[in-house]
């Protein structure tokens, strides 16, 4: 058989983007019992959002913050107009936290809101509109 085999951490670190279908365990090398795998069908292209985040507690200290992006997303809402903000700071003080802050206030809203988000890469040449062009590649359907 042809393909890609991964394993249960595989599996569950990219089930966000990459479609698997169950396959049947294999006896592999090392390993006492038979080994859980699946089979990757498809990648598909993420819809502006490239990392899964999960808050496992509440969002402590930040309101000032929170309030700064909240503003700016409705500004863009009712004033139709776009906006930028932009989040900087030391790894680890929260900035994909703030985001996923927004993503929550965007879901938990009654209209029908698309989100599309991008990254931009933190090194390499001609990276000044990386997060643009994820964000269209997602739209698009591109995958990787």
């Amino acid at each position: 058989m042809n393909g890609i085999l991964v394993d249960e951490t595989t599996y569950r670190a990219t089930r966000t983007a990459v479609d698997y279908e169950p396959a049947e365990p294999i006896a592999a090398k090392g390993k006492v019992a038979p080994v859980a795998v699946w089979t990757a069908t498809a990648a598909h292209s993420r819809f502006g959002v490239d990392a899964a985040h999960e808050a496992r507690s509440e969002l402590v200290g930040r309101q000032r913050e929170l309030a700064a992006v909240r503003d700016a997303f409705d500004r863009a809402r009712h004033a139709r107009t776009p906006q930028l903000l932009t989040l900087v700071g030391v790894p680890g003080i929260g900035k994909s936290r703030l985001v996923l802050e927004l993503q929550r206030i965007v879901d938990a809203d009654p209209e029908l809101i698309t989100w599309r988000q991008g990254r931009c890469l933190a090194y390499g040449d001609a990276v000044t509109l990386w997060a643009l062009a994820e964000i269209v590649k997602a739209q698009a359907g591109i995958a990787e």
